[in-house]
């Protein structure tokens, strides 16, 4: 009877910890850049100073209902560097404009480019990957 206990446990203990390892990898390995494609161009925004450009990329997910998900990017004009700074899904009425040479403002979230970011799943901000990107990091709701 203990023999067949223990090769039970044994049973459920492999697809729990190929779970754990699989969500633990994903969860605190997520990057913007590794895990988020653009989509398409949308939206050019050269910063006051002419010193950045916001990029903004729509990717539409497949079907009727699908989502719209918003990316902003910051290209650095002298070193020709990106990052992305701003992933959502947004439905309708997506805007950006620069409140200054380093505060951009995305949909109503106001992120200094040089060390803020926000992500609406929550996963940048988890990231261990992503933690030396970034001074603050906001999530959604």
């Amino acid at each position: 009877m203990k023999r067949k206990l223990k090769l039970i446990l044994f049973l459920i203990s492999i697809p729990l910890i190929l779970f754990i390892f699989y969500w633990g990898f994903t969860y605190f390995s997520f990057s913007f850049e590794k895990d988020v494609s653009k989509g398409k161009l949308t939206d050019t925004l050269l910063s006051p100073d002419g010193s950045r450009i916001a990029k903004s990329y729509f990717d539409v997910k497949p079907g009727a209902l699908g989502p719209t998900i918003v990316i902003v990017e910051i290209v650095n004009n002298e070193t020709n560097k990106s990052k992305i700074i701003y992933r959502s899904i947004e439905s309708y009425n997506f805007s950006m404009k620069w409140e200054n040479n380093n505060i951009l403002n995305i949909h109503g979230h106001k992120l200094n480019v040089d060390n803020e970011i926000y992500d609406e799943s929550g996963n940048a901000c988890n990231s261990l990957a992503m933690k030396n990107q970034y001074k603050k990091c906001y999530k959604g709701r």
